[in-house]
């Protein structure tokens, strides 16, 4: 599947392009994430958050997957549309800003339950939950690019607000980032466990 998609990528062709690949990026991280869910659901069986993470985890995987999809589409929307002049075009760009922007929030919403297992994982998984915090965060900075760089053919009211929503999604991200960041090296430095 991944061979596939990176194949496609990889092509000299428009789609798939930036979006997809920023959400093809933060299913890697969901899926290092889970990893370490899943490996603690195994270790601590019971009542605990565990289950619920996972659960968190899986939707967040299938939406990024659903995203991933519907970017190429909402590309290919806009290509169509791109020598129209009005609404049309107006209308696809909205698309194509709308879907990286969904991509950007679904994977910041992927770093803060890496933040939460990474304060509660066993001390040798920490590693592996800070790599995927990167992926996701690079996910949000990358899906932000592409809807920035559409922003441009739509009008000068909704540019403005795109650009608002999408320096406000980035700088909670970033803030969320450094607070993970933190809290995996307070926990790597206190030795192993």
């Amino acid at each position: 599947m991944a061979d596939g998609f990176l194949h496609e990528l990889s092509r000299p062709r428009p789609d798939p392009g930036g979006g997809a690949a920023a959400a093809f990026g933060a299913r890697l991280g969901m899926a290092l994430l889970l990893k370490v869910v899943r490996l603690e659901e195994l270790r601590t069986p019971g009542p605990d958050p565990w289950p619920g993470r996972r659960q968190a985890g899986e939707t967040l995987e299938q939406v990024l997957e659903e995203l991933q999809e519907a970017d190429v589409r909402a590309y290919a929307g806009l290509a169509a549309n791109f020598r129209q002049a009005g609404s049309a075009r107006e209308a696809a760009a909205l698309k194509a800003t709308r879907i990286p922007y969904r991509i950007a929030q679904t994977a910041a919403a992927g770093l803060t339950l890496a933040a939460q297992v990474g304060g509660e994982c066993a001390r040798h998984l920490l590693a592996d939950v800070q790599v995927a915090a990167e992926l996701l965060a690079g996910s949000v900075r990358g899906a932000a690019a592409i809807a920035r760089a559409n922003l441009p053919w739509l009008g000068p009211a909704a540019s403005r607000e795109w650009a608002g929503k999408l320096d406000d999604l980035v700088g909670r991200m970033d803030q969320a980032l450094l607070q993970t960041r933190k809290t995996l090296q307070a926990r790597m430095e206190g030795g192993p466990s």
